[in-house]
C-alpha cells in the first residue's frame, strides 16, 4: 500500500511539474519613436526612447545642395543647433547621420515643430508625433 501510494504521488507531483512547465512568452516590450517628417527634403527625423536617453536618426535625400554643414540647422522648438554639432554627413543633395545620443527627455520632442534652415532661410518644417516602434 504505501509503495502504491508513493508511485501515485510521484505520478502526480510529476504530472503537475510538467503541466506548468510548458514555454509562456515573455510580454513584449513597448517603446516609442518621435518621428518629424519632411515632404520637401524628403527626410525625417527619428528619437528613440531609451531611459533617460534618446538616440537620434536624421536623413534627408533631397533639398541640401552644398557640403557645408556649419551653415545648415535643426531648430526644435527654442534649440537650434547645426549639422555639424550632430555630425550629419552631407553628400549633396542627401544628408544623414545614425546614431546620435542625446541627453535630454524624449518627451521634451513630442509634439514640437521643427524647422530645418540653410544661413537663417527656412527649408522645411515638420512636427514630431509619438509613434510605436516595430
Amino acid at each position: 500500500m504505501l509503495k502504491t501510494r508513493s508511485i501515485v504521488t510521484f505520478i502526480a507531483l510529476f504530472a503537475f511539474i510538467f503541466t506548468y512547465l510548458h514555454a509562456t512568452p515573455l510580454p513584449r516590450s513597448v517603446s516609442y519613436e518621435a518621428v518629424a517628417t519632411f515632404k520637401k527634403l524628403d527626410g525625417e527625423i527619428t528619437f528613440k526612447n531609451f531611459s533617460n536617453l534618446c538616440i537620434a536618426d536624421f536623413a534627408f535625400n533631397k533639398g541640401i545642395d552644398k557640403n557645408t554643414p556649419d551653415h545648415y540647422f535643426i531648430r526644435i522648438g527654442k534649440l537650434e543647433y547645426s549639422f555639424s554639432n550632430f555630425g550629419i554627413t552631407i553628400d549633396p543633395s542627401k544628408a544623414n547621420q545614425s546614431g546620435v545620443i542625446m541627453k535630454k527627455d524624449f518627451e521634451y520632442f513630442i509634439d514640437k515643430t521643427v524647422t530645418i534652415l540653410k544661413d537663417k532661410k527656412v527649408l522645411d518644417t515638420g512636427k514630431f508625433i509619438r509613434k510605436q516602434s516595430a
